[in-house]
C-alpha cells in the first residue's frame, strides 16, 4: 500500500490479514489437534485422558513462541536458545505424530 492508501482501508486490510490468520492458525491448530488424539488413543487406549497428550504438544508450542516474543530483544542468548530447542522440539513432535497419523491404517 503506497502512501496516498486511506486509514480506514489500511486498518480494514490489517484488520481481514489478521482475521484470516488466526482463522487459518485455528483450522491448523483443531486439524493437528485431532490427529494427535487419534494416535494418543491408538497409544494409550484411555480415551478421557488421552486429548493430554496433544494438548501437552500444542500448549508447549504456544509457550515457546510467547516466550520467544518475549525475550527477542534479550541480551541473554541462553533464554532464546532455550525457547528455541523447546519450540523446535515440540514442533517436530507435532509434525511426527501427523504424519505417523497419515501413514497409519485407520482403527476397524
Amino acid at each position: 500500500m503506497n502512501d496516498a492508501t486511506s486509514p480506514l482501508v489500511r486498518r480494514v486490510a490489517i484488520t481481514l490479514a489478521v482475521a484470516t490468520a488466526a482463522g487459518i492458525a485455528i483450522a491448523a491448530f483443531v486439524l493437528s489437534f485431532s490427529a494427535l488424539w487419534d494416535v494418543a488413543t491408538r497409544v494409550w487406549p484411555n480415551r478421557h485422558l488421552s486429548w493430554l497428550g496433544p494438548a501437552v504438544v500444542d500448549a508447549t508450542i504456544l509457550q515457546a513462541t510467547v516466550s520467544l516474543l518475549v525475550v527477542a530483544h534479550s541480551a541473554k542468548p541462553g533464554e532464546r536458545r532455550y525457547f528455541w530447542s523447546l519450540l523446535v522440539g515440540a514442533a517436530a513432535t507435532s509434525i511426527a505424530g501427523n504424519a505417523l497419523h497419515a501413514i497409519t491404517p485407520p482403527n476397524q
